[in-house]
């Protein structure tokens, strides 16, 4: 979906009916209609959900097996994108749906249509009196407002209870038919379907609830990193009842029917782990394992607790099984649901390991793809690829290596026969803060550089790679990280950069913050206005200032968005190689936007030119007439 259709949710989606406890799966609506956000009805015999089916996102209805659809509104809000994020929640009597809207459209969306405008608006005389005039005026009528609805089913009034500015809403819970619970922004609201006025229940960090009666909340609130804690609130007044420390990075997602446990994940390096807390005494109980995932990047709805039982249902996969719907037995072990995805893979995947090796004071936690049939005996071309952030990270998850929107691609390149190691190096997510700070001090390429450079030792050393048959490659970040990386060292046959930014002294005098100062782990005691006071360190900081190092080849990949933020440092770039004499090309996409966006062509386009880019540097295999022509091959 090209970036200016999922800009504005617009993507294509489906909605799945799967039986329990068979796991029979059954597709009620097809992903042209872009169906999302099913709820069920109290009786279980219909499902409302939003459908792009008329033309543009409303409110429907259909039975449980998806017949007798029926629309339910006929909007006519201002903004592109008004359901982006809505919640939709029936009544218990199964009499009235209230749903949420953004009636300016979302935030995002607003902020892409702006932009878009001003840029087109080339008469106008724009005054920059301060650095953020431009950014201020362009975005001056940005209004952001959400607004509750109440549909009842059998007469179809649809009727406005709530507007709320700069605020976004969501529904809660039901305390009773007629009341429920909803969230705007830090106040959480008693709202009446009978034209009482909203009452202010809790007001404070974000949270999630359990209602106990009209008057008392159980609570879990998220503090600092990785403690919980779980207090219950009655009139106003807190009550704290617990706390649970994990280790890890925590995100609170659901209670159980009963009120007694509060489920959460936990981003432990590449894993992701489902723990659920006991709410009487803060004790804390693993259900699924270490060297998976529940909830990472490309799957962030984790788990989700039924309001009519004590069923808990979420996602949960590795890096060779797609992620499934899983559930939780009595005994709190893990039962599979679903089998979606298995059933259409009749080949081998790759083997893929969790390994640790060391890097200075660092332990470096990677995963490690080997090729289908691998050989213990035998050594192989191996790649290095790095992640995107610096503080993102790579996580045992199927999607993460199979993604080519600008990603690894790591089990297509394995399966041709390519070692792949995705470490995370110091500043990645999920090691605690220490880890993080390792980027301050100027050193945002420069101790990550370390840590590639073990890696690549740690391969060589346990006889995995050939010596002679090194590549890198990188997104976003890991882009910027791998260009870096080639200035210092020749050990590298080939590299790739994809959607990344090499001259970073140019970017951050354009954009007037510096990348390495954005957040307080990159900056440590550097000095946020070096680009102007000291602009010799970005040597150690920007891959451009030592373009005349490098000596390997370097395939450059980009799209729209880099061309549309502060224009394309891969074409500065691809000038010096070529100046240098260092072999180069540069690919760009125009309808994809950094990660996202990407089609099928581009994403079987990157994949291709990978393989044959690392098969032309690492194994000489020349590069066919079709990549550097531009013609479709």
């Amino acid at each position: 979906m090209p970036h200016e259709k999922y800009a504005f949710d617009e993507k294509n989606r489906s909605i799945w009916k799967v039986g329990l406890p068979d796991g029979e799966a059954v597709r009620l609506t097809s992903p042209q209609e872009d169906a999302h956000t099913p709820r069920w009805s109290p009786d279980g015999n219909r499902i409302t959900y939003i459908s792009r089916a008329s033309g543009q996102k409303e409110i429907w209805l259909m039975d449980a097996d998806g017949s007798n659809r029926k629309q339910l509104t006929r909007s006519s809000f201002k903004g592109h994108d008004p359901f982006h994020g809505s919640t939709i929640s029936w009544s218990p009597d199964g009499r009235n749906i209230v749903y949420t809207t953004l009636p300016n459209g979302s935030k995002y969306g607003q902020q892409q249509l702006l932009k878009q405008q001003y840029r087109n608006n080339r008469d106008a005389i724009t005054i920059v009196s301060e650095p953020l005039d431009e950014v201020k005026t362009m975005y001056a009528p940005l209004m952001e407002e959400s607004e509750l609805y109440v549909l009842n089913v059998a007469t179809g009034e649809n009727k406005l209870l709530l507007k709320r500015q700069h605020a976004v809403c969501s529904v809660l819970d039901w305390f009773n038919d007629s009341e429920l619970l909803i969230k705007c922004g830090r106040d959480w609201l008693k709202v009446s379907l009978q034209d009482k006025p909203p009452v202010t229940v809790y007001s404070g960090k974000h949270a999630i609830a359990r209602i106990v009666h009209s008057t008392e909340l159980l609570l879990a609130q998220k503090s600092g990193t990785s403690r919980v804690d779980i207090f219950k609130t009655k009139h106003g007044a807190n009550q704290q009842l617990c706390s649970a420390a994990a280790q890890g990075e925590v995100k609170i997602h659901c209670w159980s029917y009963d009120g007694t446990k509060v489920y959460v994940t936990c981003r432990q390096g590449v894993s992701n782990v489902l723990y659920r807390i006991d709410a009487a005494d803060g004790s804390l109980e693993p259900v699924t394992e270490a060297g998976r995932i529940v909830r990472n990047y490309d799957h962030l709805a984790g788990p989700v607790c039924s309001r009519q039982s004590d069923l808990v249902i979420f996602p949960y996969g590795g890096p060779d099984a797609p992620a499934e719907l899983w559930t939780v037995r009595e005994d709190g072990s893990p039962q599979q649901l679903t089998r979606f995805h298995l059933r259409h893979f009749t080949f081998a995947f790759p083997q893929t390991k969790i390994v640790h090796y060391p890097s200075g004071d660092w332990e470096i936690e990677s995963l490690l793809l080997l090729p289908p049939g691998y050989d213990p005996n035998c050594k192989y071309p191996s790649l290095i690829y790095l992640h995107g952030g610096p503080e993102l990270a790579v996580e045992a998850s199927f999607t993460e290596l199979a993604s080519a929107s600008a990603r690894s691609a790591a089990h297509y390149l394995a399966a041709h026969g390519y070692v792949v190691l995705l470490p995370n190096f110091r500043g990645s997510a999920g090691y605690g803060e220490a880890f993080k700070n390792e980027l301050g001090d100027c050193r945002i390429l420069s101790g990550p550089y370390q840590d590639i450079m073990a890696g690549t030792d740690y391969l060589i050393h346990e006889n995995i790679a050939d010596p002679d048959a090194l590549g890198l490659y990188g997104s976003s970040y890991g882009a910027t990280l791998a260009a870096w990386t080639i200035t210092q060292t020749d050990r590298f046959k080939g590299a790739v950069g994809a959607v990344g930014f090499y001259d970073m002294l140019h970017l951050d005098r354009a954009r007037g913050t510096a990348f390495h100062a954005m957040f307080k782990n990159r900056l440590g005691d550097g000095d946020p206005q070096a680009m102007w006071q000291t602009p010799e360190v970005y040597e150690q900081m920007s891959p451009i200032e030592q373009i005349a190092l490098i000596k390997t080849p370097f395939l450059l990949i980009e799209t729209g968005a880099e061309r549309k933020d502060g224009g394309s440092s891969g074409t500065i770039l691809l000038h010096g190689l070529r100046h240098f004499g260092v072999k180069s090309h540069l690919v760009w996409y125009p309808r994809a936007f950094h990660n996202g966006g990407w089609n099928e062509e581009y994403k079987k386009d990157y994949m291709l030119r990978l393989r044959v880019w690392f098969d032309h540097c690492l194994k000489d295999e020349p590069l066919p007439e079709w990549f550097a022509s531009g013609q479709q091959q």
